[in-house]
């Protein structure tokens, strides 16, 4: 080797050509594995819970909540005449439709 000295960092491994690589779990403690097993079941977990409320929130919104028109500065504009009857009493029946025109055939019109 030429009389050089190779110098690794603390903690390292040399390791030979075709030797197999050593597997993560050799090396960390053995509930480190469950651990992470269960953080991935709880992401996995939080993903379909947060993948359910986007379809539920969708398919509300496409049956309800597309229809639902808000705003805070609409007004309605209308021509409306107030009828009031000359005479004490109700109206038993109204005998013209809508938008129809009338005319006066009596005294005191």
């Amino acid at each position: 080797m030429n009389g050089k000295k190779l110098s690794f960092p603390p903690g390292s491994t040399l390791i030979r050509e075709g030797a197999e690589e050593p597997r993560p779990s050799r090396f960390l403690p053995p509930n480190f594995t469950i651990k992470l097993r269960l953080r991935h079941a709880l992401w996995a977990a939080g993903g379909l819970l947060v993948a359910a409320g986007a379809a539920f929130a969708g398919a509300r919104y496409w049956a309800v909540g597309r229809f639902i028109e808000s705003t805070d500065d609409a007004y309605v504009q209308a021509h409306s005449t107030t009828v009031a009857p000359k005479v004490a009493g109700y109206i038993a029946r109204v005998v013209v439709d809508d938008n129809q025109p009338v005319r006066s055939i009596g005294a005191g019109g």
